[in-house]
């Protein structure tokens, strides 16, 4: 399990846990303990937590992402991984390899960007999880569909942007 992967308010959604193929984040983490060498991280420190989220959604299918919690980090910050390089170029070009490495271990899961897909600054990582998997739960673990406030309410905020023209988005 994770919580949300940005801390953007835009990004949070409050009614949602996330069963779906995509980033657990190593800010914050849990996981059932199992000796199973196939969820073992074998390509480094700076993409440890896209291995892990592959290596776990494909082990069980699913990641559960809870979409209505965040944590406020520094994203690369000058200490913690950073001190295990001797600068940007040399942790940009292992994020780089070992970004490709896992997308070859598992195409089905995760994409390199390439082209005009690659994002334009440094310090993002070019990947793109695929999105697979299960339809989210309701913040109280039922399905979304088992609760009708929920449904009434996203019905009609889905009709109101319709009108508004926010859906043609």
């Amino acid at each position: 399990w994770g919580l949300a992967p940005s801390s953007n308010p835009m990004n949070l959604v409050t009614w949602a846990i996330s069963r779906k193929n995509g980033m657990v984040n190593g800010f914050a983490y849990g996981y059932k303990v199992r000796h199973d060498e196939s969820l073992r991280s074998v390509y480094g420190s700076p993409t440890e937590d896209v291995e892990r989220s592959c290596r776990s959604f494909a082990r069980d299918g699913i990641v559960l992402r809870y979409q209505m919690y965040c944590a406020r980090t520094i994203f690369k910050a000058p200490d913690g991984i950073n001190l295990l390089y001797s600068g940007a170029a040399e942790r940009k070009e292992a994020e780089e390899q070992a970004i490709e490495d896992i997308a070859a271990e598992f195409p089905g899961l995760l994409e390199v960007r390439r082209g005009a897909q690659r994002r334009k600054t440094e310090g993002a990582m070019n990947f793109r999880f695929r999105s697979i998997g299960m339809a989210p739960l309701a913040s109280d673990g039922r399905a979304k569909s088992e609760v009708p406030e929920l449904m009434a309410s996203r019905s009609s905020a889905m009709a109101s942007s319709a009108d508004s023209g926010a859906g043609d988005r």
